[in-house]
């Protein structure tokens, strides 16, 4: 392990080493831990703090963001529960935050369509989407709903295997195609 004669930085650089390996290879073990929990399953609907109409706001604009095309997308992968129980998770002001943003969207929608965001047709909801994605005041919204949006799809394999990704890797150690 040591050898003789180390001197005083060899013997700290070897120890921090020590350290640094033991604190990753931590982290792995507590992320495939974590990535061994069962897959997410919903609220009951009654502990849902969105209303039906926002939850389809919400299924609509994941399945503008990751539409079904050849592969599942976002509908089919169950997004939107996802992401509104994540933004549920984050606790009243988030959810009070949301539910604002989506009054904002229907108010636009009206403003911009004269009914309604779940009343219009795919069309205008990917234009109005498309205002929403380029909109500063939206940022606090979108970004959020985009992130988790992709992120929980591309960890599903409905996302990474159609994409050649490999999933999650941490129990196998790396790409193998790369040599890590």
């Amino acid at each position: 392990m040591f050898k003789q004669g180390m001197n005083r930085r060899e013997f700290f650089l070897k120890l921090s080493q020590y350290f640094l390996t033991f604190s990753v290879l931590g982290r792995g073990i507590e992320q495939g831990l974590a990535s061994a929990r069962p897959t997410f399953t919903p609220r009951p609907n009654n502990s849902i703090a969105f209303t039906k109409d926002e939850f389809k706001i919400i299924k609509s604009i994941t399945s503008i963001i990751i539409p079904t095309d050849e592969n599942p997308g976002a509908n089919e992968t169950r997004i939107a529960e996802y992401v509104l129980e994540a933004f549920q998770e984050r606790g009243t002001e988030t959810v009070t935050a949301i539910k604002g943003a989506l009054a904002t969207i229907n108010a636009q929608s009206q403003q911009f369509f004269a009914a309604t965001y779940n009343n219009l047709t795919q069309q205008q909801q990917e234009k109005l989407v498309e205002i929403i994605a380029k909109t500063p005041d939206y940022a606090s919204f979108w970004q959020p709903l985009r992130t988790l949006t992709v992120l929980r799809f591309y960890s599903l394999p409905e996302g990474y295997k159609p994409a050649g990704l490999p999933g999650p890797n941490v129990d196998r150690g790396g790409f193998p195609f790369l040599g890590c």
